[in-house]
């Protein structure tokens, strides 16, 4: 008579079970710091290479038209008369540069510059803050969609080859706005900007969804310029996502920077920055005392407080000086804002 075997029912137990699901709860928890961190390490790597091309591309903005700089606030008129006596620096300057970009253009319309295809400003003037002001000169004619005044006709395909009319204004036998001029080559784009991160308002989005911030000096240290001639006419103009401009040439929460040497950082060329991924972005220069100057060394980068923490951690953030920039990528420096290293 054979004696039965016992066999050993296959399968996990309950406790197995649970020490496998632990495992694979531990390794999740080891695995997403590391997925985020390399996560977050391609996005900063990303913004700092768009923020190389946005460099390249005003530089080769300015060589392709022989100017010394792009302005951080600019605006375009189909009349540069001034309407008041308070605004003719603002005109006076938006006239002069659009005169050095196209100087045969605005000479041949002395204070009427021609506009692109089928647009009428009605005397007003089309804003723009710095992000704006790239997009504009980098990209070209703005799509009809735009959130400018009047009806826009172009692609972002830069601007015409033609050294009295950049906008292609075809004419047509009764004098309507008419196609675009054949036969002729398009200056630029000098920066491929992607449809779907341009914003209503036109300003160009950062990988994290916030538009970059840009701030130029004109002669050399001198970024408080455009604010002292521009923040009295555009804080008049129609509210935009930015519409208040400050007299030292920041708009929207931030400044232009300065160090620790009370100079503008960059101070003979530019400043391009992206709040990062927190979407705060840093203050900039704060001053203290106007005469003589001085400025507050929370925020002169890279100050001992300001660049260290997130402002959003703040409950009163929109008041204080302390932080937001702790996590900002800019073109002066290979590492975030708030990093020592």
């Amino acid at each position: 008579m054979r004696r039965a075997t016992s066999s050993r029912r296959g399968g996990f137990t309950l406790i197995e079970m649970l020490v496998v699901i632990g495992i694979i709860i531990l390794l999740v928890g080891l695995l997403l710091p590391a997925v985020q961190k390399a996560r977050d390490s391609s996005n900063r790597a990303r913004t700092k290479n768009e923020i190389s091309g946005l460099a390249t591309a005003i530089e080769n903005f300015k060589a392709t038209y022989d100017v010394k700089y792009v302005p951080s606030m600019w605006f375009l008129a189909n009349n540069y008369t001034p309407p008041a006596p308070q605004y003719a620096p603002a005109y006076n300057e938006a006239r002069d540069y659009y005169s050095k970009v196209w100087p045969k253009a605005i000479a041949n319309n002395v204070t009427n510059s021609p506009q692109p295809v089928g647009n009428d400003l009605n005397g007003t003037a089309v804003i723009m803050d710095g992000n704006q002001v790239l997009v504009f000169f980098l990209g070209g004619i703005p799509p009809q969609n735009a959130s400018f005044t009047g009806a826009w006709g172009g692609d972002r395909s830069g601007f015409l080859n033609s050294p009295t009319n950049p906008f292609a204004m075809g004419v047509q036998t009764a004098g309507a706005a008419g196609p675009l001029q054949s036969a002729t080559t398009a200056k630029g784009p000098f920066f491929d900007f992607p449809i779907n991160r341009i914003d209503k308002f036109g300003h160009f989005l950062d990988p994290y969804g916030t538009p970059y911030f840009y701030f130029s000096s004109k002669y050399g240290n001198d970024y408080a310029y455009w604010g002292g001639v521009y923040s009295n006419l555009f804080n008049n103009a129609t509210p935009t996502q930015y519409s208040t401009f400050n007299q030292l040439g920041g708009y929207g929460n931030m400044n232009p920077h300065v160090g620790f040497d009370g100079k503008y950082l960059e101070p003979n060329g530019y400043q391009i920055v992206s709040a990062g991924k927190d979407q705060v972005p840093s203050l900039g220069g704060q001053l203290l005392s106007v005469t003589p100057k001085v400025w507050d060394p929370q925020t002169q980068w890279p100050g001992g407080g300001a660049y260290k923490v997130n402002r959003s951690d703040y409950p009163n953030a929109s008041s204080t000086l302390t932080g937001g920039g702790a996590d900002d990528v800019a073109n002066w420096t290979a590492n975030v804002l708030g990093s020592d290293k």
